[in-house]
């Protein structure tokens, strides 16, 4: 009986251990600058996860300022601190078990500093972030200076090179054993030189090398994404076969790991569509459909792009309709074969990126609507008395229909946020679905002329 009871003291020992090994506390305070007087308000500290699926937690700050907020961490994770509209990236690891946080504000109330202080996780990892904002940079620099044929660009950028990776080994030896050192660091690395070899044809070749992408913590912060971006707005090979072979070579290097492919894959998804790369959607969706195992190993990404390759420019675009105003049954298409060209937008009263896009949205419809241009705004507002009041105070004399409850064209038209433009032709086909606000004007103008 004894050999038992010693037995269970030492498993909840172990457990005890591994539940505190597993949780990280937050500590902080808000403090008003010397001189100032802080006064407590109702507003709360949230702490959001960069990984999907995981918990929001939401705590109160204390009169005295203070806060403190429990996490159950069992990998290494990125996390957005948030305060009163201003935030700061939090690196949480069970290796470390409390974070502490600093806030200033000044005479008005408004934060000034969100500061981790005492974390060699998060020390390592400023460090990085910094060095990798400096390599994005000279990647635009190497674009901008390189041409395909001159061998030798190398020489031009051989030290900042070295540079970069010099830091990289000072990570991993000064911060051993932190996530930054364990991963990041050779994510970091970047290629050596070769004399006599155009610099663009070497990155392409290596740019991905060092990294180790069949380890699953890699895809627990953004810094691939943020790498593959730089490839892709600085160095890669953008034709068809380019695009494809640029996918299929990085899927090459995680066959066999489940966790690995489906947190490159899933990167890859999330950066082609968040960056509007529709070319670079394209080829994934031709990747996918070359690769009938997809559907079983990660079948919701699947779905996904499934849905995304409904989309594409050339294809029919899916019917929408809504009633407007004048509660009228309305139809995308029926719209579209009356004018040359319609921009279908997915919009709320209540989205503030709604509302900072509007001026934009009403300044091409004047500029092209003799030239055949038409809207047809879409309304996902639940409350139909905030759509009509939105109207009228901004004359949005385009078309304006509200869907129904039973409507599909979220799904359809996969919208993720608002506002979501399209464009559709005269045929009722898409001429583009991915693509920014920004980028509206000069894709109108491509079929309408300036």
């Amino acid at each position: 009986m004894r050999i038992y009871i010693i037995l269970f003291l030492l498993l909840s020992q172990l457990c005890l251990q591994a539940q505190i090994a597993d949780s990280v506390k937050i500590i902080g305070k808000v403090g008003p600058d010397s001189g100032v007087t802080w006064i407590p308000d109702k507003a709360d500290m949230r702490l959001v996860p960069y990984n999907e699926g995981e918990n929001i937690y939401l705590t109160s700050v204390n009169s005295d300022g203070t806060f403190s907020i429990k996490v159950a961490v069992n990998n290494t994770g990125l996390y957005d601190l948030k305060y009163k509209g201003y935030k700061v990236s939090l690196l949480l690891t069970p290796a470390e078990p409390f974070c502490k946080v600093i806030i200033k504000t000044d005479a008005k109330q408004d934060v000034h500093l969100m500061k981790i202080s005492g974390s060699r996780e998060n020390d390592a990892y400023r460090i990085f972030k910094r060095e990798s904002i400096a390599f994005r940079d000279l990647m635009r620099d190497i674009k901008t200076e390189c041409a395909a044929n001159e061998k030798n660009c190398e020489a031009k950028f051989k030290k900042q090179f070295t540079s970069q990776n010099e830091l990289m080994e000072y990570l991993k030896s000064g911060y051993k054993g932190t996530y930054t050192a364990n991963v990041l660091a050779d994510l970091g690395e970047v290629p050596e030189l070769t004399a006599g070899t155009p610099l663009p044809a070497q990155l392409q070749a290596t740019f991905f090398d060092a990294a180790n992408l069949t380890d699953s913590l890699l895809y627990r912060t953004p810094d691939l994404n943020n790498k593959i971006s730089a490839y892709l707005d600085f160095v890669a090979d953008t034709t068809a076969p380019g695009r494809l072979q640029f996918i299929q070579h990085l899927m090459d290097r995680v066959k066999g790991k489940k966790e690995a492919q489906k947190g490159l894959l899933t990167t890859l998804f999330n950066n082609f569509l968040d960056d509007y790369r529709e070319p670079f959607i394209q080829s994934l969706v031709q990747w996918a459909n070359s690769h009938a195992s997809l559907g079983n190993d990660q079948p919701v990404l699947a779905a996904k792009i499934k849905l995304v390759a409904n989309l594409l420019p050339g294809l029919p675009a899916p019917d929408v309709t809504g009633e407007n105003l004048d509660q009228q049954t309305q139809n995308l298409l029926a719209t579209a074969k009356n004018n040359q060209l319609t921009v279908l937008i997915f919009w709320e009263s209540d989205c503030p990126h709604c509302r900072k896009a509007m001026p934009d949205f009403i300044r091409l419809y004047n500029q092209y609507h003799a030239k055949g241009l038409e809207v047809f705004a879409v309304s996902l507002d639940s409350n139909k008395d905030k759509w009509k009041l939105f109207i009228a105070n901004n004359h949005l004399t385009w078309t304006n229909i509200v869907l129904p409850d039973n409507s599909s064209a979220h799904a359809d038209y996969f919208i993720q946020y608002t506002p979501t433009v399209v464009l559709i032709d005269n045929k009722g086909h898409i001429v583009k679905r991915f693509m920014s606000v920004e980028d509206l004007g000069k894709n109108i103008a491509a079929v309408l002329g300036d």
